[in-house]
């Protein structure tokens, strides 16, 4: 892999470790801008490099580093109810990427977030041992008027990204 595409992998992971920073207390699950970066990755980077810089986020956090929400890290934190959110992270940037890449950008974030809300909710309904219909409502149903203005707001940055032919074709 070329030089510049690892240093766009770092970016975008550290990327999402800041938006892990940007908290807003809810339970069971704060309100982050994870996801935002996440969608990003995929766009800008492509399937492969953008599920890998979310793989790398993913590594930092279980290795120790603090940057999930609110500083937090290691492998307990991923086994715990909003683990599942972080793990969908990886998918989610690879099928954002592939969707983007055939013209589908808005369709490739809808589904990469279905795909973080699957993750999160199934683990939360097993650790929480909840109904999936509970751990949906909890867990899933009040992000999505937030998760829905993340998505427009990385679709204009994506736009900028791609007119400034920062995206990767």
């Amino acid at each position: 892999m070329r030089s510049r595409g690892t240093v766009k992998i770092a970016m975008f992971a550290v990327l999402t470790a800041a938006g892990a920073f940007v908290v807003i207390p809810f339970f069971p699950a704060p309100i982050t801008l994870q996801n935002l970066f996440t969608f990003l990755a995929g766009m800008v980077l492509g399937p492969a490099a953008g599920f890998l810089s979310q793989l790398t986020y993913i590594t930092m956090g279980a290795a120790g580093l603090p940057v999930f929400a609110a500083g937090g890290s290691g492998i307990g934190y991923l086994m715990g109810p909003t683990g599942g959110y972080i793990i969908g992270f990886a998918p989610a940037a690879w099928v954002c990427g592939l969707f983007s890449r055939r013209g589908a950008v808005t369709a490739g974030m809808v589904v990469a977030m279905l795909i973080i809300y699957l993750f999160g909710v199934l683990q939360m309904k097993f650790v929480m041992e909840l109904t999936f219909f509970q751990a949906f409502i909890i867990g899933a149903a009040p992000f999505i008027p937030g998760d829905i203005l993340k998505m427009v707001v990385a679709y204009g940055i994506y736009r900028k990204l791609k007119s400034a032919g920062v995206v990767e074709e």
